[in-house]
């Protein structure tokens, strides 16, 4: 398969190739055709030539999130729910701090929520429901004050629910039922 050199040369297209690659693209329902534009690529949108959101919910996407996701350091919108992604969430996710929207529930993510995930200060939703994450919920999703929806949801979360939880003054919707909390 020959590769359009301009989406080579774009900044975000390493990434967007590593999902690809680790994810079973070949057979995602709405392939991306990696000879055209990024910007014509299913679930991809653009500002100033740099990938802001990633609309891949319900796209049979089978595999795990690759560390090189951090490499779209511009995106405020992560949706790939509704997929079969296995494995741990990648530490790296947390250097997209620019984040708004980190939906990535309905997969069989395991593994457990790390404390890094409150480098994302800037997200207004987190949905990591209907996975397979374990552990406690980390007191530091109480740093994350413009959160207004947290879904944590059917996984196997063990422990208290954090009293920094309250802290959350723009918190609507918490859902953390299906868990083994106390």
């Amino acid at each position: 398969m020959t590769i359009n050199y301009s989406n080579t040369s774009h900044p975000d297209y390493n990434a967007l190739k590593a999902l690809y690659d680790s994810a079973n693209g070949d057979n995602w329902t709405h392939k991306w055709d990696l000879n055209s534009p990024i910007s014509n690529w299913h679930g991809v949108r653009l500002e100033n030539n740099r990938v802001v959101e990633l609309w891949l919910s319900d796209n049979n996407i089978v595999g795990t999130i690759p560390t090189e996701i951090s490499e779209l350091s511009e995106i405020k919108i992560l949706d790939i729910s509704l997929n079969e992604l296995s494995g741990i969430i990648p530490d790296e996710l947390f250097n997209l701090t620019n984040l708004t929207h980190l939906v990535i529930g309905a997969n069989k993510l395991s593994g457990e929520i790390s404390p890094n995930i409150s480098a994302l200060s800037n997200l207004k939703e987190i949905s990591l429901n209907k996975n397979q994450l374990t552990g406690v919920i980390p007191v530091e999703l109480g740093a994350l004050t413009n959160l207004t929806s947290l879904n944590l949801s059917e996984n196997l979360l063990t422990g208290e629910i954090p009293g920094e939880l309250g802290s959350l003054t723009k918190l609507g919707l918490l859902y953390l039922w299906g868990n083994q909390l106390t």
